[in-house]
């Protein structure tokens, strides 16, 4: 069975395997360790029989949170779970008292954007030519969700 949960430092090392595996370049373990452990930040995980199969960062600020990374494992994706990710992490910050959600996504990562507009996040900017990657430079879109208040 799956399930959302707080992630702690006794899940550091199936986070910074699944980090590695999704992202390049990754974060460092030190950085990794700074964002689980501070208390200002919504690091959320889903399990299905104690396996690690995504996770969400946010950070917090007052009334804001950013979403710093979210991943799922690849032999998982398409089936929600980065749905269930930001609906549980939408209802902890609304509890939080954060009204706006932002992240920035690269222009040409079209499931993650759609993700976003599914959860009613809307474009507000564009950071032309901010990532560097192997096909070239491309756009980082600026998104903001606004959390109704409870």
């Amino acid at each position: 069975m799956s399930r959302v949960i707080p992630l702690a430092q006794a899940d550091f090392a199936a986070l910074e395997a699944l980090e590695q595996a999704c992202f390049q370049p990754c974060w460092s373990a030190a950085t990794l360790n700074l964002y689980l452990n501070n208390p200002q930040n919504l690091c959320l995980g889903m399990l299905a029989d104690e396996d690690l199969q995504g996770f969400a960062i946010f950070s917090t600020f007052e009334t804001e949170a950013e979403l710093l990374q979210i991943a799922v494992s690849a032999s998982c994706r398409g089936k929600g779970i980065a749905s269930q990710l930001l609906s549980t992490a939408h209802q902890q910050l609304q509890h939080q008292g954060v009204t706006d959600i932002l992240l920035e996504v690269n222009a040409t990562n079209s499931a993650a954007v759609t993700l976003y507009k599914k959860h009613l996040y809307r474009q507000d900017g564009c950071r032309k030519n901010y990532y560097i990657t192997p096909e070239g430079r491309q756009d980082a879109l600026l998104m903001r969700h606004k959390i109704d208040a409870a």
